[in-house]
């Protein structure tokens, strides 16, 4: 016999002794009261699954924190509201509370004045005056309420009209019937609920403005330069002051004035061509102007807005002759709404501009490959790295185990691995959506002699150990000592069993045989 091998025997049976009479004094703790089976179960606390006690602490992962990946497009989607008739003239546009589109608009064929809502579902559509030839250039407004106010024309007494709803009853009254005034109205609310309303005085060729100040009507000219004042639109800032686009038909360019508290401030927008036909005016949150207008020259439908240092302009909708009866207003993220005529199919259309179309989060790489497997107190880290900023829920068979917030890479490590299969989740989300990444991870027990002596970790002589081991050991101190000695002092001497056919026999029929045969008592 060789020295070396002699010298294992010696430690083997060193080794035996020492565990079996672990054994018997773990048997004898078992003989008094046996320990409850450990939890293993998908209902887990995070604490369980975290496997807390001293031996098995959780390390916290390493993060990642960069900017977002921006994921946006831009587009306009367009539909018609009536088609009953030759209807969509002088349309005004107004959201609600709900962010539901309200439209004022003339029914041409009748000469009546109409009012379109979005209930949520459909389109609602009534008549809200019908006595004489009325509804030319009306405006629209909501209240907190969201009643609607509506400011038009009179062109069988050229007299400018004022109709609100409150409840289900309209109240109609005339506010100026001096001169032909009843032409391109604009209407607005300030926080008192009361009506502003720029108007075109078409006897003087004048820009006028009107406003209900709690007790009347008080009317003052704004522009008299030329032929002015055509094809107003009104907005109201914080301080309740007015903004107003109008149209400078002696030079064929789109006009704006803002009241400042003391004067009214006039300037050009748009000179390129005949433009400023038919504009509506809204203002965002930092208090600076969009208009829409028509482009006289192509009948395009264009929209400028102020950027707080220039005129930004664009065109809308080029498709035939389209742009015409428009009105404007913003949504709450700043996007512009428009309602207009599509004068070649004499359609009333919609559009509304989309900023930020943006698609959910997506995991673009994690780490390790799915399945995993590991043996009782690995560590073991699993990553994740996503192209947009999100926050992650590391979850272990559906309980949260970990939570990150704001990252684009992120990380969970389990520094105790415990016997048993575990799906591992990273869930990520933010207001895009929601992806995840599973791990199916099996973590086994390392019987490294047992594993050695019969070549596979598979044999049922070695769940009878593991059995023993987790019923028996691993409840109490004494036994969780013994396997952390086995765990140190095995895994060189399974090395050296694992390749000589001669001791994997005397190992499995010498030292692993007798003791399944004692232990299967145990576990049995």
């Amino acid at each position: 016999m060789k020295k070396e091998e002699k010298k294992l025997r010696v430690t083997f049976f060193a080794v035996a002794i020492t565990i079996m009479l672990m054994i018997a004094l773990a048997m004898n703790v078992a003989s008094a009261e046996p320990p409850a089976k450990v939890k293993r179960n998908p209902d887990q606390s995070k604490e369980e699954l975290n496997h807390s006690e001293e031996d098995r602490a959780v390390s916290n992962p390493s993060e990642t924190i960069s900017s977002p990946c921006s994921v946006s497009r831009s587009l306009w989607s367009l539909e018609t509201v009536d088609s009953d008739g030759f209807v969509g003239g002088d349309t005004s546009l107004a959201l609600d509370t709900n962010g539901y589109p309200h439209i004022s608009y003339c029914d041409v064929t009748n000469y009546d004045l109409k009012y379109a809502k979005w209930t949520g579902s459909e389109w609602s559509l009534e008549t809200v005056d019908s006595d004489g030839d009325v509804g030319a250039c009306t405006s629209l407004a909501l209240d907190t309420n969201d009643d609607p106010h509506i400011s038009y024309g009179d062109v069988t007494n050229y007299d400018l009209k004022y109709a609100k709803r409150t409840g289900s009853e309209w109240s109609i009254e005339t506010i100026d019937s001096d001169g032909d005034v009843s032409w391109y109205t604009s209407i607005a609310l300030d926080t008192n609920g009361h009506p502003h309303i720029s108007y075109y005085d078409r006897t003087n060729y004048d820009l006028k403005y009107v406003k209900w100040t709690g007790g009347e009507w008080r009317l003052e000219t704004v522009d008299s330069d030329g032929f002015v004042g055509g094809d107003t639109s009104i907005a109201l800032d914080t301080n309740g002051y007015p903004h107003i686009s109008y149209s400078d038909t002696t030079n064929g360019n789109l006009k704006y004035a803002k009241w400042t508290g003391g004067e009214w401030r006039l300037e050009t927008v748009d000179s390129d061509g005949n433009v400023g036909w038919d504009t509506t005016i809204a203002l965002d949150t930092n208090g600076y102007p969009h208009i829409s207008y028509c482009d006289g020259t192509n009948f395009d439908l264009k929209y400028a807005k102020w950027t707080g240092s220039e005129w930004s302009l664009e065109t809308v909708d080029s498709d035939g002759e389209v742009c015409l009866y428009k009105s404007l207003a913003l949504g709450t993220s700043g996007d512009p709404h428009i309602s207009y005529c599509d004068w070649t199919n004499l359609d009333l259309k919609y559009a509304y501009y989309i900023s930020d179309i943006v698609t959910p989060p997506e995991i673009i790489s994690h780490a390790p490959e799915s399945p995993v497997d590991d043996y009782v107190g690995a560590t073991r880290t699993f990553s994740i790295t996503i192209n947009q900023t999100v926050a992650v829920s590391w979850q272990i068979n559906g309980t949260e185990v970990q939570p990150n917030a704001s990252v684009t890479a992120a990380s969970y490590t389990n520094t105790s691995a415990v016997n048993g299969s575990w799906n591992v989740s990273a869930i990520v989300t933010n207001a895009n959506g929601t992806d995840m990444q599973t791990w199916t991870w099996t973590v086994t027990s390392p019987c490294f002699i047992a594993t050695a002596a019969y070549g596979t970790p598979l044999h049922e002589d070695i769940d009878v150990l593991r059995a023993f081991r987790d019923k028996y050991l691993i409840p109490n101190p004494a036994g969780r000592a013994i396997v952390n000695l086995y765990y140190d002092v095995s895994p060189p001497l399974a090395n050296v069993i694992r390749d000589n056919e001669g001791l994997r026999t005397a190992v499995r029929k010498g030292f692993v045989k007798p003791l399944v045969d004692i232990t299967r008592r145990v576990v049995d």
